[in-house]
């Protein structure tokens, strides 16, 4: 093997630069980084020392974020302007994924939120501790809304949940959007509520300030509600709305007429509907 001064074998760059010959032969295939010598007869692959910190700088922008097409652009260092361009681009793009990531994590603490909220619940009723009665204010909060017509040949079914979730799934998808909170349902009426007799129902999803959909925003909350906690299947909810309602007609309260049902731990965190919890609330005057 005939070794040329001041050259590397490709063997000898890559464990200098702790990186496969793959990697090498690959750079070499798409342009980026191209042996500076190659023996006709042998077909070696020599670099020299210059390429060491080539090598060393790809590593690094790899670390950074940039794509190897973006690195191809960056490595030759003759435009200053150039270079700060792509620098500044790629500050943009981080800056873009950092808002992603934040929204993420925001929507993950929520659901850990509603879920440590919901499993305090059901431990107060393993210790035979009744939910209580009480009258809350409701936040103030911007959500997307959309107004579903109810399968009167199914009453309120899996059909209709599936729908629902199916449309938040879709809009979420759609828009780019991450929930800022639980899902609330709004029924015109809570006689038909407990009836299970309604015809209409509204879904209010949470989502962030930045979100520009101003066609599906509507402000929510402000408002003043008795409230309590139902754990247990959704079809025995009307046994809890009637003990409000009671509450309510003993302590001399006037209802506006809605009901919001507030998700904490659902189908979607658990398979068993013993376990579901939501929060209701009676709007009043």
């Amino acid at each position: 093997m005939v070794k040329l001064q001041n050259y590397y074998l490709i063997g000898e760059l890559a464990e200098i630069c702790e990186i496969s010959t793959i990697t090498l032969r690959y750079y070499d295939k798409i342009g980026i980084l191209k042996p500076d010598k190659i023996c006709s007869k042998t077909n070696y692959r020599y670099y020299s020392k210059e390429k060491v910190l080539l090598i060393l700088m790809i590593k690094y922008y790899k670390r950074l974020g940039f794509t190897l097409n973006e690195i191809k652009e960056l490595l030759p260092r003759s435009d200053l302007i150039e270079m700060k361009r792509h620098f500044t681009d790629k500050l943009e793009e981080i800056q873009s994924d950092i808002q992603i990531s934040l929204r993420k994590y925001q929507a993950v603490w929520e659901w850990n939120q509603l879920l440590t909220e919901g499993t305090s619940y059901l431990s107060s009723v393993f210790d035979s501790e009744i939910p209580e009665i009480k009258i809350i204010k409701i936040p103030k909060c911007k959500v997307v809304t959309a107004k579903f017509v109810v399968d009167t040949n199914q009453g309120y079914s899996d059909y209709n949940d599936v729908i629902i979730n199916k449309h938040i799934v879709n809009t979420a998808e759609k828009y780019n959007l991450y929930c800022a909170g639980p899902v609330f349902l709004i029924y015109n009426n809570y006689v038909e509520r407990i009836g299970e007799n309604f015809k209409e129902i509204e879904i209010y999803v949470p989502i962030y300030r930045e979100s520009s959909l101003p066609e599906l925003i509507v402000n929510f909350g402000d408002v003043k509600a008795v409230s309590t906690i139902h754990i247990g299947k959704y079809s025995d909810i009307n046994l809890t709305y009637l003990k409000l309602v009671k509450w309510c007609y003993e302590n001399s309260i006037v209802l506006q007429g809605s009901a919001i049902e507030k998700y904490l731990i659902d189908p979607w965190s658990t398979d068993n509907e013993q376990n579901y919890v939501t929060r209701i609330f009676l709007p009043i005057n």
